[in-house]
């Protein structure tokens, strides 16, 4: 076991404490550095140590088995999806895991919307949980939560992820680092990529919407871009607001990181739309307003029932385009104030 090299650092002031989010290269189990808590992610009820998970690399390099300490938690919040461990004889004093919350129940739900939706606001509220009943919180470590075997892709699990680290840092007084660790090297350029993008690059003028749509609706999308830009609220929508030469792949969640709230066109091709579901599910887990607007009657697949569950969705397709764009706008000018006065 070793000291990792830290290859970013972004450090911020918050009352006058030092808060860092950290990155560092190597295997997550060679670190000798003292943390009180290590996070990892399963699905629900399932801590298989599987070669690729963090969960196989504790069981095999240290012999802490995840499935025991789960079965008798300091804190047990299971049914929300996460829980922690006592305390144990090592360095990752403790172990918290982020769990898929009823995984098997939700088909056709996809892995990574169920990640997306749930993950990060449960990690932020078992942290919270831990502080209020006083454990030990100033250095938690961590990989890049799914991206292990849920397969996500780093660039959708990033910015909320960031968004979500940068709340609890700034909520819990007493913590003060947030590790991040990834063992691949061919993977830590990318990361790297994403986190100073994240982190570092600040838009002066943030668009106020993210427009999420299907292409086969691209018309509709363009009147409802033009007639919300007209009405004083800046809005990003795909493709006109992405730079030429620029990926798709990275633009996107850096765009929904952004924006104070994300604006549905919802139909039975965004629906389908891989796209559409990737954009939802990284705007609920940044903890963006989602404002769907129901362009045509159709009965929602259980995919979308899971991820807008809980948002009120709007009738458009009994009215006009105009009137029900006026009653967007209405919506929308709010969210954008509130954004306007917190810059």
């Amino acid at each position: 076991m070793s000291t990792l090299d830290t290859i970013l650092e972004y450090a911020f002031f918050q009352d006058g404490v030092k808060k860092k989010i950290r990155l560092q290269i190597g295997d997550i189990c060679s670190s000798e550095e003292e943390f009180d808590i290590l996070v990892c992610s399963a699905f629900k009820n399932d801590y298989a140590a599987t070669a690729r998970s963090l969960i196989g690399a504790l069981w095999l390099q240290r012999k802490i088995s995840v499935s025991a300490l789960a079965a008798d938690p300091a804190i047990d919040l299971k049914e929300y999806g996460c829980w922690l461990s006592n305390t144990i004889d090592d360095n990752f004093h403790r172990i918290a895991c982020v769990e898929l919350i009823d995984y098997f129940n939700y088909e056709p739900v996809t892995p990574e919307n169920k990640f997306l939706k749930q993950a990060f606001s449960t990690f932020c509220f078992l942290l919270e949980q831990a502080s209020i009943k006083g454990i030990p919180l100033h250095s938690v470590a961590l990989p890049i939560l799914g991206t292990g075997d849920q397969e996500i892709e780093e660039c959708f699990i990033i910015p909320p992820l960031i968004q979500q680290c940068l709340r609890v840092l700034k909520t819990i007084p007493e913590l003060k680092t947030i590790t991040f660790f990834e063992r691949q090297e061919s993977k830590v350029i990318n990361i790297v990529d994403y986190l100073n993008k994240t982190l570092f690059v600040k838009h002066s003028i943030a668009p106020d919407i993210f427009i999420s749509y299907s292409s086969k609706q691209t018309d509709i999308a363009k009147t409802v871009f033009d007639y919300i830009t007209q009405a004083g609220i800046s809005c990003w929508m795909a493709p006109e607001s992405i730079p030429t030469g620029s990926n798709y792949q990275e633009e996107i969640p850096l765009a929904l990181n952004q924006v104070a709230a994300l604006l549905l066109l919802l139909t039975p091709d965004a629906e389908t739309s891989r796209w559409v579901q990737k954009e939802v599910g990284t705007a609920i887990g940044a903890n963006k307003k989602i404002y769907p607007f129901q362009l045509i009657p159709f009965e929602l697949n259980k995919n979308f029932q899971f991820l807008l569950d809980g948002e009120q969705i709007y009738p458009a397709w009994n009215k006009d385009t105009e009137i029900w764009l006026k009653e967007a706008v209405g919506k929308l000018k709010n969210i954008a104030d509130e954004k306007e006065s917190e810059r």
